[in-house]
């Protein structure tokens, strides 16, 4: 989280505002470990970082209840996948139907 926040080309004040949080503060908290990022926050602080919702969100479930994501995984039958992921199965699909 703290690589995310600490490389984004947004102030911490503007990263804040965009996902809802009251303070700036939030942010440091989150980076320094102080604090958990609130699953209702999970999607609109992706957006505010520009990074995929889906891969935060199993971040933060597999740091903070690794049984929960399990069992979300479980529920749903096959792993959520981040983008950058689905984009190299593709691409291995492709190469192995190429040769």
């Amino acid at each position: 989280m703290a690589e995310q926040i600490d490389s984004s080309t947004k102030l911490q004040i503007t990263i804040a505002k965009e996902a809802g949080f009251e303070s700036p503060n939030i942010l440091t908290m989150l980076k320094q470990g102080r604090t958990k990022v609130p699953l209702s926050r999970v999607g609109p602080l992706a957006s505010a970082l520009n990074i995929n919702p889906s891969h935060l969100l199993r971040k933060v479930l597999e740091e903070y209840t690794p049984e929960t994501w399990t069992a979300v995984e479980e529920c749903l039958g096959h792993l959520i996948l981040s983008e950058e992921e689905e984009a190299l199965i593709k691409t291995y699909r492709q190469m192995r139907i190429s040769h």
